[in-house]
């Protein structure tokens, strides 16, 4: 069984803002990690980052 996984790419890291579900100022920011996009990067280099000069996938 093959249990690579995607490392997150801090690139596509983005932040998205809740609104509160009571009235006031309780919204709140929740930060989001979006994995590595491969092919579709311009930094992708036959399952390396050359940006971060890294592994793409790592083992379990």
């Amino acid at each position: 069984m093959n249990d690579r996984k995607l490392k997150f790419c801090p690139d596509l890291t983005q932040v998205i803002w809740e609104k509160a579900m009571l009235v006031g100022n309780g919204d709140f920011q929740r930060i989001q990690l979006n994995e590595c996009v491969k092919e579709k990067c311009a930094a992708y280099c036959n399952g390396k980052c050359r940006k971060y000069m890294n592994d793409v996938e790592v083992e379990e």
